[in-house]
């Protein structure tokens, strides 16, 4: 999931950017460009996942093994979700209208989003993270989980202000509270981690 600002009306002067200028791409930037075609492809072929991370597994002691695979799983169902979702706010920052079908498959797979992270939460805090993964593996659920809440606090916003009303200064602070948990410094010691672990995703890709 590489964290992505959605431009607002009126909030584009710049109240925005400090919400993840760690990470926060240069127009023009050649790079930038041809990654930002990449990922625009890769959306127009994606579908949703049929599932998403689940485990039945409560109050046992996992293994390393165990881990790996579930943080794996839980990573790449949410970079294969957002894919999905990227091309609706596509559409968004351009100020394009979305029809019916584009707004139901919006909402299942913001629903799924939801499932995932609340599942892998739920897991990871039922059992007996094994040593080595219980600082990471909260941490990785709480970046991902809050880049989510993020997002939707703006699409939020988005609709409320749509009109060109300022926003209220609360409603800004709220975007911010959670800078110090999403940025681009947490998602460099992720990816640390999962490069140290030999976990490879399809999440977090450059």
């Amino acid at each position: 999931m590489k964290f992505r600002m959605i431009a607002v009306p009126v909030l584009a002067l710049g109240v925005l950017a400090a919400g993840c200028n760690d990470n926060e791409e240069v127009e023009g930037d050649e790079d930038t460009q041809a990654e930002q075609s990449q990922q625009s492809a890769s959306s127009q072929t994606a579908k949703l996942p049929n599932k998403v991370f689940h485990s039945d597994k409560e109050n046992q002691n996992l293994t390393e093994s165990d881990m790996k695979k579930s943080i794996k799983t839980y990573l790449d169902t949410d970079e294969k979700i957002n894919r999905v979702i990227n091309p609706y706010l596509d559409k968004l920052d351009e100020e394009e209208d979305h029809d019916k079908k584009e707004e139901k498959a919006f909402k299942k797979a913001e629903d799924l989003l939801d499932e995932n992270d609340e599942n892998f939460e739920n897991y990871i805090e039922n059992n007996q993270v094994p040593e080595g993964y219980q600082k990471y593996s909260n941490k990785i659920s709480e970046y991902i989980s809050s880049a989510h809440e993020y997002e939707e606090d703006v699409l939020d916003m988005y609709e409320k202000y749509s009109d060109g009303e300022t926003p209220s200064k609360a409603d800004l602070d709220k975007l911010h509270e959670k800078d110090d948990i999403v940025n681009g410094r947490e998602q460099e010691k992720i990816e640390k981690f999962l490069d140290e672990k030999g976990i490879e995703t399809i999440n977090f890709q450059k």
